[in-house]
């Protein structure tokens, strides 16, 4: 999956600008993040750091961002320093995270997704939550295993295909279609029981919450546009904190 992302690079940056995810994710994730001030922050699976910059915007203390991509971290690495962030980046694969300190948040923003069974979304978890205070907590955005195939949704900028189904759910490909071109890869849909029982296992409890439309973007198109994204989500948020 690395080598994914090091071709994509900065041109990801471009997907924040899709219908669904700077309507419906960012707004999503952006009313999980409003309690981040002064609190320390591990972004795993940062990307090129569009989260990790928003909690420094929104008044968090320290904050690390990990990714699997060395191109992405040197794309983040150099948002960073050109925009004067502090913020801290390296490159670690999530399924083997060393102890990088005590974090009051972890994100794992389209972390889980690419974990194919149970093991791996436990192992993720384990690997988290050895980096979180005893009150420490997560904010996760993943698919939802709710979605079901045959949506038209190249509208809100993507494209899913499913291609074959694994133990506790399936294997898809999923295509983003932002201004600068297509951007393509395989991606899991896990039944939220495998979630949950991953977790549990690594001392937490979840709470799903919905993606959520912000109002500028139902103010943005024509009535009915969305309907489809919240009748049949592909994405799901969640929050996991000690059990």
């Amino acid at each position: 999956m690395s080598a994914v992302y090091d071709r994509i690079g900065a041109s990801y940056e471009a997907v924040k600008l899709t219908p669904i995810v700077r309507y419906g994710e960012q707004h999503t994730v952006g009313c999980l993040l409003a309690d981040v001030r002064g609190r320390n922050v591990l972004d795993v699976a940062c990307g090129t750091g569009f989260y990790a910059r928003e909690c420094v915007r929104l008044g968090a203390g320290q904050v690390v961002g990990v990714d699997v991509s060395a191109e992405m971290i040197s794309v983040a690495r150099g948002m960073a320093e050109r925009d004067r962030y502090g913020i801290e980046y390296q490159v670690h694969d999530a399924l083997r995270l060393p102890s990088l300190g005590k974090f009051d948040v972890s994100l794992a923003i389209w972390l889980f997704n690419y974990a194919s069974n149970e093991s791996d979304v436990r192992t993720m978890f384990e690997r988290i939550t050895e980096n979180l205070t005893d009150d420490g907590f997560i904010i996760g955005l993943t698919m939802d295993d709710s979605y079901r195939d045959g949506l038209d949704s190249r509208r809100y900028g993507y494209s899913l295909t499913f291609l074959d189904a694994i133990e506790g759910g399936g294997r898809w490909s999923c295509t983003l279609h932002p201004s600068g071109g297509d951007i393509t890869f395989d991606t899991f849909m896990l039944d939220k029981k495998c979630y949950e029982r991953a977790a549990a296992a690594a001392g937490l409890s979840i709470e799903w919450i919905p993606l959520e439309i912000s109002q500028d973007g139902i103010d943005a198109f024509a009535p009915g546009f969305w309907q489809d994204a919240i009748d049949n989500p592909a994405m799901t948020a969640f929050r996991a904190t000690r059990s």
